[in-house]
């Protein structure tokens, strides 16, 4: 059943991007639950990939957000000043993470069985470890599509992603919560 929606921007001029994504609830699960969440990330980009300077995520009735001091080596959040550590320089957010692991699926030979990622989440700095499983073919608007399948677990959550090398952001998304429900996210790819 189709319960959300989710809208991604990116924007990128002079070595700086912006990303931005807006999810809400659509058709009958709206009438129960009208939900809406935006996020935003702004930084640099380079040849090794996005570096995160701030990340915004707001939701009904909380707003979370992040200033990463890669110089002071802080990641300034709402709650309070969090050291980076070694993570300094490749540490994201939970916005950029996509852009980032599919930068890094593009430019990676051979892929690694794991790669980690220190997250910023606006309330803490977690460090994602995402499993490489292999190649899966996906079919999506009758083609077919070669993706490379990853998978973390964060505590009884668990997260797949699926990224095809043509798109910037993965073509599926599948997220088991600790509650046991699914959410499930397909890429729509314009016409």
């Amino acid at each position: 059943m189709l319960i959300g929606e989710a809208t991604y921007g990116w924007e990128q001029d002079s070595g700086r991007y912006k990303a931005t994504s807006r999810t809400e609830t659509i058709g009958i699960a709206a009438l129960f639950v009208s939900a809406q969440i935006t996020q935003e990330s702004m930084g640099e980009l380079d040849d090794t990939g996005l570096h995160p300077a701030s990340y915004r995520h707001v939701q009904p009735k909380r707003t979370d957000s992040a200033e990463l001091d890669r110089p002071l080596g802080v990641v300034r959040s709402s709650q309070r000043d969090i050291p980076l550590g070694e993570s300094a320089t490749r540490v994201q957010d939970l916005l950029s993470m996509y852009y980032q692991l599919g930068l890094l699926l593009a430019t990676l030979d051979p892929l690694p069985a794991e790669i980690e990622l220190p997250l910023a989440t606006g309330r803490k700095l977690e460090s994602y470890r995402f499993a490489v499983l292999g190649e899966e073919r996906l079919s999506r608007q009758l083609t077919d599509y070669v993706t490379r399948h990853l998978q973390a677990r964060n505590g009884r959550d668990l997260i797949d992603l699926w990224f095809a090398p043509e798109f910037p952001l993965p073509l599926r998304m599948r997220f088991a919560d600790r509650k046991g429900d699914v959410y499930e996210q397909w890429l729509v790819l314009p016409d």
